[in-house]
């Protein structure tokens, strides 16, 4: 048996609509459709990710992803700005919402084998979401 998750959206009406309400409902199963395994966000944009490599850092994670097979299990994606500046390149790991900082194309092999193959999040490039990486080894 499904669990259904219920909501409820109000619409808002102008004076110009009738006086009374409409309500929508949206029905949806908590088993939604697994997509992919990972999906990666590269920041692209911002004051500072462009000048520090990240379109190559992009273009090179999402090279590797394709070379090895894995376009249907791992998503690479554009992002914009994660408002972090300055601590680029950023990556970002869904569904492990893990934040990396400081990436380099010489670190995507370690990301791509550890991470997103094995489930190891790297941790020497951990961001800790105040402006360093959350790990200095």
């Amino acid at each position: 048996m499904l669990d259904w998750l219920f909501f409820q959206l109000e619409a808002i009406w102008s004076s110009s609509c009738p006086p009374f309400g409409k309500q929508t409902y949206i029905y949806m199963t908590k088993e939604s459709p697994k997509v992919f395994e990972k999906h990666v966000f590269v920041c692209v944009s911002g004051k500072t990710c462009p000048q520090e490599g990240a379109l190559e850092v992009f273009d090179a994670l999402r090279k590797e992803i394709f070379e090895r097979g894995l376009k249907s299990k791992i998503r690479i994606n554009k992002s914009g700005c994660f408002d972090q500046c300055g601590n680029g390149p950023m990556i970002v790991v869904y569904p492990d919402q893990v934040w990396y900082a400081g990436v380099k194309i010489e670190d995507l092999k370690e990301i791509v084998e550890e991470h997103l193959l094995a489930n190891r999040p790297v941790e020497r490039l951990f961001y800790d979401g105040s402006g360093r990486k959350a790990c200095t080894r």
